[in-house]
């Protein structure tokens, strides 16, 4: 058997909308004390819903257009990096410099520094933060 039942706020208020539909079916049998009942303030509620609904989705578009503009920003980013360690690797600069020239290229890249040990033996194995 099929669920008619989804998520999701347009879902919601596509029921919302429906339940007004169901109200307003009964005519003047349908006559709450409650203003907040009534079908006239139960219309505008779901208007307010639909433009915040809309709101959102034009933030949001707009969040994920800048989201994308910053990736391909970024994206050249590992390949100056390595550049940078190689110009560094060959200009004699002091060590100092060079450990720390690969330390910030190992965490533009997104590695570790060591390699985590897995002991396929254990029962319950460490949790460990993401590099990135």
């Amino acid at each position: 058997m099929k669920s008619n039942v989804e998520s999701g706020i347009n879902t919601y208020l596509g029921n919302f909308n429906k339940l007004i539909s169901a109200c307003e079916s009964f005519g003047i049998g349908y006559n709450p004390s409650p203003p907040n009942l009534q079908i006239f303030t139960l219309k505008g509620q779901s208007q307010i819903i639909k433009s915040a609904i809309n709101h959102v989705d034009d933030i949001l578009s707009t969040s994920i257009n800048a989201e994308d503009d910053r990736q391909q920003a970024f994206s050249i980013l590992p390949a100056i990096a390595t550049r940078v360690q190689a110009i560094a690797v060959v200009s004699d600069v002091p060590d100092a410099v060079l450990v720390h020239v690969k330390e910030i290229v190992r965490k533009i890249r997104g590695q570790r520094a060591h390699k985590i040990k897995i002991d396929p033996l254990e029962e319950n194995p460490q949790k460990h933060v993401s590099v990135s």
